[in-house]
């Protein structure tokens, strides 16, 4: 029986399947003792929270939220109004009364305590419920409604053959630390109910290279492909040299593990280091120490150069112990350098440990994420260099770039090459979805007309670039693309950063297709003249 499936993360892999859910006990008892036990646990939550947490300002706002849980007022409207309704509606209708009368008063500091009082019910009626994980069986198949990057992380331990997930897509940072970890995941609607279904058959086909999952018994003699698990094949060491022109090909890491995989691969080197997974897996603020220790261990395992990026939360990419403002428009709002400035210590800190990661006599090359203004990367840029002065270390002890990866900055290349942007680096998943105005979790799909306008902005960055001498990489999923490879290749971009799996193939396209630098630069000049001639491009 077999199942078309949308790839979430590529491979092929074969083997017996079992449910990942997470089962829920709750109460529907209405009695008081219900909604006391679980303030008692929201306040121990808390509680243990705030031990995590090195940040003055942060302690503060956990210590704010104990104390709005500790408020008699709302522990005597909850009883009042659990004499009636069952706790969780007790509980949200009594904040939501509170929260509602604050709306009202036209004060921000004030509007936003009726978020934390919000907020604070949430984790109450949360803590109404008790959560037991499956333990993961070694060398299964996971189906599953949803995954995180956590998920990811530690069934990669475990190890798990695969994934089927009901929700996602290719470039959400599950998908994404996936495809590095070699793990192939599809996506199936209503997977859990059909599968659930199907108890005759124990063996699954996983293939997200073509895209569908195939059900057999053992007794049957099964598929007739051969299935593999994605392994370390690397066809070529060392970079690919054409005409003299070195093009490095890299790979973009999330964990210490990925590292180590990496080299397997023959990556070049880490040319994207997400920091902000290192936080989330260890599920509380990593303070200086912790930080230096896991990013020695990256230079210490790396194949070549390693390219950090500071710290990128807000958006799809929550933390669940460094609360931030709810908004409407996440993608458009608090995020990556714009956190900075709330958090200032956030940074500071990340920046010591990386100065103190560094040992040998080479800098710490460092870029900072979504810049959108000159006024955005003067601040890192001063920030660093206030680290580097207090750490006694010279100035060429950091070499500092940017993530260009919000559509302002391709017209900002001259002025912050002026102002001592060392290099940048071409985040195509997200710069994508800005020039495009299309949220890059919700769809893949991309209309050839959005790509050619996508690639000549991209090539009018590099033509900036090659002219203020900047170094342009690219470190996002189009990278690993054959045809936009090549094309990144043809404008002079020598640097390409993508999930580890990829690597071997993408050296082996470039050395395939790039005999004469001079005639492949002809060739994108003119697949980027007329949209007709960039579809054959593409296509060819």
């Amino acid at each position: 029986m077999r199942y078309h499936a949308e790839v979430l993360s590529s491979g092929v892999t074969q083997g017996p399947w079992m449910f990942a859910l997470d089962t829920v006990e709750e109460s529907q008892a209405s009695t008081s003792s219900d909604w006391k036990k679980a303030h008692a646990r929201a306040i121990a939550t808390l509680e243990e929270l705030s031990t995590t947490i090195s940040q003055t300002h942060e302690k503060d706002i956990i210590e704010a939220q104990i104390l709005m849980l500790q408020d008699p007022t709302w522990l005597s409207r909850v009883e009042e109004l659990s004499r009636t309704f069952d706790p969780k509606t007790a509980i949200w209708q009594s904040a939501e009364e509170f929260a509602s009368s604050l709306d009202q008063i036209a004060d921000p500091y004030l509007q936003q305590r009726a978020q934390d009082i919000r907020d604070v019910a949430v984790l109450w009626i949360q803590s109404l419920t008790n959560h037991q994980t499956v333990s993961i069986e070694p060398q299964t198949i996971v189906v599953t409604d949803k995954i995180t990057v956590q998920d990811v992380l530690s069934w990669a331990q475990v190890p798990v053959l695969g994934i089927i997930v009901e929700e996602g897509s290719a470039l959400m940072h599950a998908s994404l630390i996936a495809q590095n970890m070699g793990i192939p995941v599809v996506k199936l609607p209503s997977a859990i109910k059909i599968l659930s279904r199907q108890s005759m058959h124990p063996q699954i086909l996983l293939n997200a290279d073509e895209g569908y999952i195939e059900l057999f018994d053992e007794s049957s003699t099964g598929p007739k492909e051969d299935a593999h698990q994605n392994s370390p094949t690397p066809l070529y060491i060392g970079p690919v040299i054409i005409q003299g022109q070195s093009f490095e090909i890299m790979a973009n890491v999330s964990s210490v593990l990925e590292v180590s995989r990496a080299r397997d691969y023959g990556a070049d080197g880490i040319g994207l280091v997400r920091t902000e997974f290192f936080f989330e897996a260890a599920d509380h603020l990593l303070s200086l120490d912790e930080q230096v220790d896991l990013y020695r261990l990256v230079l210490k395992n790396s194949p070549g150069p390693v390219i950090f990026r500071t710290i990128d939360i807000g958006s799809d990419k929550p933390l669940a112990f460094l609360p931030l403002k709810p908004e409407a428009n996440p993608a458009l709002g608090q995020r990556g350098v714009r956190i900075y400035s709330q958090y200032p210590e956030l940074l500071k800190t990340q920046l010591q440990a990386l100065l103190r990661a560094q040992d040998g006599e080479q800098p710490v090359s460092i870029m900072f994420p979504m810049i959108s203004t000159l006024e955005e990367w003067q601040f890192c840029w001063q920030m660093a260099h206030e680290v580097i002065k207090a750490c006694n270390r010279p100035v060429s002890s950091m070499r500092l770039g940017i993530m260009l990866e919000v559509p302002s900055l391709l017209f900002l290349i001259p002025e912050l090459a002026q102002h001592h942007v060392q290099f940048a680096s071409l985040g195509s998943n997200d710069l994508y979805q800005y020039v495009l105005a299309k949220d890059r979790e919700q769809s893949t799909d991309h209309s050839i007309s959005g790509a050619f306008s996508f690639a000549r902005a991209v090539a009018y960055a590099s033509v900036k670039a090659q002219a203020h001498n900047l170094p342009l990489s690219v470190c996002g999923q189009l990278a690993q693309e054959p045809r936009w490879a090549l094309l990144f290749a043809g404008l002079h971009m020598t640097h390409l950063s993508m999930a580890s799996p990829q690597i071997p193939h993408i050296k082996a396209y470039l050395r395939d297709h790039m005999a004469n630098l001079l005639v492949l630069e002809r060739q994108v000049k003119d697949a980027l003249s007329s949209l007709s001639s960039f579809t054959t491009w593409m296509t060819s």
